[in-house]
């Protein structure tokens, strides 16, 4: 009976899907293009979770006139000033 209590698998719930970002580090004429993307990407792959979340760099993403722009692809909403490691703790 005891061995039945230990062999017994719990069910596995399904994992989450990721979390997918696309940060504008090219293009356009806004902060993403003077190096500001870059770096904002570079404070979130440092404050990212391992798991859950992909980050990537995109190109414009035609919002120059509002600092450095996130998109959440799986939701497809725009996230406007993450120009700096606080806003982009504050992403995650």
């Amino acid at each position: 009976e005891m061995l039945s209590l230990f062999l017994a698998s719990p069910s596995a719930s399904p994992s989450p899907a990721p979390v997918r970002i696309r940060v504008c580090t090219m293009g356009g004429e806004g902060m993403c293009s003077v190096g500001a993307g870059d770096s904002t990407l570079a404070a979130l792959r440092f404050l990212a979770p391992r798991d859950g979340v992909v980050l990537n760099g995109c190109s414009c993403l035609a919002r120059c006139d509002r600092g450095v722009v996130l998109q959440l692809t799986n939701t497809g909403e725009f996230v406007e000033r993450v120009n700096d490691a606080a806003s982009a703790a504050d992403v995650l």
